[in-house]
């Protein structure tokens, strides 16, 4: 069910406040309740005219008092509220989701691998299992990113390896 935007207040007096490229409108007030985010965003961007892109995958509702703050800051606010990030382009903002902070934790202990690695770079996770099982490893300079999501307990290094490998969609071919 789609919840729709009440403006309880909104007086769009704004101050001009001199900055080097560009002049900071500050948002006298402004408020919502039960807003859907997009809503709320792309409001306060038509109103202090700054250019704002949100991507269809910030969702969610949001109740807001805003007074006093730039029309900046307080998008950086609602991006945090709903988990999301405010990115600057060049011509203007960006709302987009924010991903995962990645996670990576790896032991090698008598040739065995106990890995937690959560939106982690594969080409790292390889990386540190080879350092700590002390295999030498040789990566392509040209190897495309991939994000992997893996845990293994007491699993030998070689197979470590293929187990990250394969999860990132890469081919391990073994050399003696």
């Amino acid at each position: 069910m789609r919840r729709n935007l009440v403006f309880v207040s909104l007086l769009t007096f704004f101050l001009q406040v001199p900055s080097f490229t560009q002049q900071v409108q500050i948002i006298q007030l402004m408020v919502f309740r039960d807003g859907e985010v997009r809503d709320v965003a792309m409001a306060i961007a038509r109103a202090t005219g700054l250019n704002l892109i949100v991507d269809n995958s910030v969702t969610g509702t949001v109740s807001l008092h805003l007074k006093g703050v730039s029309a900046e800051e307080a998008l950086s606010l609602i991006a945090q509220a709903v988990g999301a990030r405010l990115m600057k382009t060049e011509k203007g903002l960006l709302l987009t989701k924010q991903p995962p902070s990645p996670i990576l934790q790896v032991e090698v202990k008598e040739g065995k691998v106990t890995l937690n690695a959560q939106n982690a770079d594969a080409s790292e996770v390889l990386r540190q299992i080879a350092e700590k099982g002390k295999v030498n490893l040789l990566l392509p300079a040209d190897l495309p990113v991939s994000r992997v999501t893996v845990n293994l307990q007491d699993v030998p290094v070689d197979e470590a390896i293929s187990i990250v490998a394969k999860g990132a969609g890469w081919e391990v071919q073994k050399e003696l």
